[in-house]
């Protein structure tokens, strides 16, 4: 069961479907710029290569190389995203009643959402299933896949690895965190445990600071942006998303900088970037899910009410490319106050990993 808001597709960034259904169309990019806008500035390709190859051993955006597979002759054609056409606010939101999230959820390579029920890792295979995954975990915060395909995770023993075959195992122990991100050299970003971000070696367990904020912020929600050329940090409190610039070998450049302000005042819950390097972030303190342009400006796309409407989500994940039941120009935002269900918030445009990272963008907001 799910309530569908009224729906409208923009040319160069969606396809026609019937929104009196619950039928899915998947999101398929146009592989050339045919929107009639104005192209005139650079194309961009996001894509990092890195100064020294061996720190990064799995590639950007978790290749097994570092070539640039499009400018062989064969190759085909780059999606082209036009950052222009993003409506002002998301064009549909649903209710998913069957699928489970509680502080994040996560796609796995087969297309099903895995979230936490609060005790049990539940799978979905589409909006209307769900069956259990990795049983009795305990509470969990943020997910990402590690490059061996298992999950990191945060939970009651510390950072933990989980996978259906082997269970839970813990990575380091006693770490209590929030938010992980894994970068494309196969560390885990680790938010949550005071005012630094730490680097964690999935690996050995072992981890140093990789940036530390200012004084008197705590680190909650981490991720890149689409380049690799810098990290966006949400906070547990003071509304204020920091960046920090990163060298190609992902090494910090300086000191974190303050990217956006006004951004609510406490509980930064979600953090994501999508392919034309917006900024995403869930805030506890005006249940607001908002958007930051590259150039820092900031725009709430959905506000949610703290008793008579309790979608307001923690964590967010866009959903997996060539879906006939996701969207991948959609965010699925867990809603641990509304019985730990998910709701899919279209926003027309996918999240920086879609198609491994291989596309082009015109009409960037810097």
């Amino acid at each position: 069961m799910r309530s569908t808001l009224a729906i409208t597709f923009l040319g160069a960034c969606s396809s026609p479907t019937d929104t009196g259904s619950d039928a899915r169309t998947p999101f398929i990019p146009n592989t050339q710029d045919d929107s009639g806008s104005d192209d005139t500035g650079d194309g961009r390709s996001h894509r990092v290569e890195p100064a020294d190859a061996s720190t990064m051993p799995f590639g950007p955006r978790g290749e097994p190389e570092l070539g640039r597979p499009w400018v062989d002759s064969g190759a085909p054609p780059l999606p082209v995203f036009d950052c222009s056409l993003l409506p002002d606010e998301p064009t549909e939101i649903n209710e998913l009643e069957d699928p489970r999230g509680y502080h994040d959820v996560i796609f796995d390579t087969l297309g099903n959402l895995i979230g936490s029920d609060g005790n049990h890792l539940r799978a979905s295979a589409d909006s209307e299933s769900g069956e259990i995954w990795v049983a009795n975990v305990g509470v969990v915060q943020g997910m990402d896949w590690l490059p061996d395909g298992d999950m990191v995770t945060p939970g009651g023993d510390g950072i933990i690895r989980v996978n259906p075959e082997d269970g839970k195992d813990t990575i380091a122990a006693g770490l209590y965190a929030y938010g992980v991100t894994v970068g494309p050299d196969g560390m885990v970003y680790v938010g949550g445990t005071g005012p630094a971000v730490l680097k964690l070696d999935p690996e050995s367990g072992d981890w140093d600071e990789f940036v530390e904020l200012p004084s008197g912020f705590t680190s909650r929600v981490m991720e890149f942006s689409p380049d690799y050329s810098k990290m966006y940090m949400g906070v547990l409190s003071g509304g204020v998303v920091y960046a920090v610039d990163l060298d190609e070998s992902l090494e910090p450049v300086g000191e974190p900088y303050v990217f956006a302000t006004d951004l609510g005042a406490s509980y930064h819950d979600g953090l994501g970037v999508d392919v034309c390097g917006n900024v995403y972030v869930n805030d506890y303190s005006t249940f607001s899910l908002w958007r930051i342009t590259p150039g820092g400006d900031v725009t709430r796309l959905k506000q949610w009410s703290f008793h008579g409407d309790p979608g307001y989500g923690h964590g967010q994940s866009w959903g997996p490319e060539g879906s006939t039941v996701w969207r991948s120009d959609a965010l699925y935002i867990p809603q641990p106050y509304d019985g730990n269900t998910v709701a899919e918030i279209v926003l027309e445009i996918p999240g920086r990993k879609y198609n491994n990272g291989m596309y082009e963008v015109i009409n960037v907001d810097d």
